[in-house]
């Protein structure tokens, strides 16, 4: 479908690749802001868009990105690799633009050691993951996963 992050964020680079083969590319978990990927958008040099909710500033500036290159065309998969709640933090996201593609589902959410953290460990079923009809997000953090979490943070 395409070759995934195959550079740093430069559009330079970027647009040597476009140039050079003929394999869509898919970038932008290292690109943060609109402004960051404008070049990318006007000069086309990226055809799937993969901004990290978390690393971008949350949803409002990722739905801003992506509205902007939904004006140029451009697919958005928001990359979601942080935990089984920023998977459901992407998959209302991309709910809501016009311009989804593909959500992206890390294995590692299946495994043990990701149970316990959230109300909800929903994965995906025959390749389809449907997305909760709750208020904000549809899933939280569990009491006890902060609180295990918060001993391990503690700055003394």
């Amino acid at each position: 479908m395409c070759i995934e992050e195959p550079n740093t964020p430069s559009p330079q680079t970027s647009r040597y690749l476009k140039q050079n083969i003929k394999i869509p590319l898919a970038n932008g978990e290292r690109i943060y802001t609109r402004w960051q990927y404008a070049p990318y958008f006007t000069d086309q040099t990226i055809q799937l868009i993969q901004p990290d909710i978390g690393n971008s500033g949350g949803i409002t500036e990722v739905k801003k990105v992506a509205d902007m290159a939904h004006t140029y065309d451009i697919l958005v998969q928001a990359h979601a690799f942080a935990s089984p709640l920023s998977a459901d933090v992407a998959v209302q996201f991309e709910t809501a633009i016009p311009n989804f593609c593909i959500h992206e589902h890390a294995v590692c959410y299946r495994m043990a050691f990701n149970n316990g953290f959230t109300k909800y460990n929903r994965q995906p079923v025959d390749g389809y993951i449907e997305p909760l009809e709750l208020p904000g997000i549809g899933n939280e953090f569990l009491q006890e996963a902060i609180s295990s979490a918060s001993t391990y943070c503690v700055v003394k």
